[in-house]
């Protein structure tokens, strides 16, 4: 049997929702066009614990681009749990730097908490894509343009 072939990917993580730009339909966590683009999108369960699972996601494939959606730094005004936390961010933000590499991967991030999230962006040394509120419709148009590349 020979080892299975490796395929090129474009990564996305998010602990929001990714929206197609057409349709506005969400970009479902999975594989999608044979494995050309990964979604990583939690909703409901906001924790590092599917990190196992992602790796699952990724074991034959070479991630070309990898994009994190950055949050975390806000605050509620009731002080409930925010949506996304930035240990979260930073569990996506490992796996995407050991499958892409430093210069393939990328924070995404909208300008609520800009200076926080430059700052950030600096300290871990990745560049920071600025986007719609919650990355949701960026995230979309990056996922969108992966599935029309030709690897």
């Amino acid at each position: 049997m020979g080892s299975p072939r490796i395929r090129k990917c474009t990564l996305l993580m998010s602990c929001r929702p990714i929206v197609c730009p057409e349709d506005k339909l969400p970009f479902e966590t999975g594989v999608h066009e044979e494995g050309s683009l990964i979604v990583v999108s939690i909703k409901e369960d906001r924790s590092s614990t599917r990190i196992p699972e992602i790796l699952d996601l990724l074991w034959d494939k070479k991630v070309e681009e990898a994009y994190v959606y950055l949050a975390g730094f806000s605050s509620s005004i009731d002080g409930a749990k925010k949506e996304c936390d930035l240990e979260t961010t930073k569990a996506f933000l490992k796996v995407a730097l050991e499958r892409a590499g430093r210069e393939k991967t990328h924070l995404v991030g909208c300008t609520c908490d800009w200076n926080k999230k430059m700052s950030f962006a600096e300290e871990v040394g990745i560049d920071l894509i600025q986007s719609d509120c919650g990355g949701s419709e960026t995230l979309g148009r990056i996922a969108a343009e992966a599935l029309r590349k030709d690897f």
